[in-house]
Parts: C-alpha cells; sequence; structure tokens
C-alpha cells in the first residue's frame, strides 16, 4: 500500500505540473480558446485548467462547454477575459 501511494502522489504531482504549464501557456501566448474531442479525460484536464486559471492572483474567467459538429461531440475551453 505504501507504494501505491507514493506513486500516487508523485502521479498527483506530475498532473498538476502539467495543468500550470497549460494554464501558463494559455495565459502568455493568449491563446483565446481550446477544442478537443470529447473523451473523459480531455474534459477533466480542461476542467482541471478552468480550476487554476480561477485561483490566479488575477483570476482568468473561462467557459467550458460541450457542443455537437459533425456527428462529433467536443468540448471547448474558452477564455472569456485575457
Amino acid at each position: 500500500m505504501h507504494d501505491y501511494i507514493i506513486q500516487r502522489s508523485i502521479n498527483k504531482s506530475v498532473y498538476y505540473c502539467a495543468v500550470n504549464s497549460l494554464a501558463n501557456e494559455l495565459e502568455d501566448d493568449k491563446i483565446s480558446y481550446i477544442v478537443a474531442p470529447m473523451f473523459q479525460k480531455f474534459a477533466h484536464v480542461l476542467h482541471s485548467v478552468q480550476g487554476v486559471l480561477l485561483q490566479r492572483k488575477l483570476p482568468i474567467d473561462t467557459k467550458l462547454d460541450i457542443y455537437q459538429e459533425d456527428g462529433k461531440l467536443l468540448v471547448k475551453l474558452q477564455v472569456i477575459n485575457l
């Protein structure tokens, strides 16, 4: 059980490091939106990015939408006030 807890902690740290890096790229390059296929993992990552952007010293407002285009479900993270 001890090895599992250590590995989970490492995985969580790497995940949030990647999410913070993605949030930094959105902010630095002034990217207005990200569109990805609507898979659970993509939606989870975009939701995490949304949370990170809201916790900044100067919060960045975002909107997460799920929509259908050409018969495919897509998820879109739109940055509102950059």
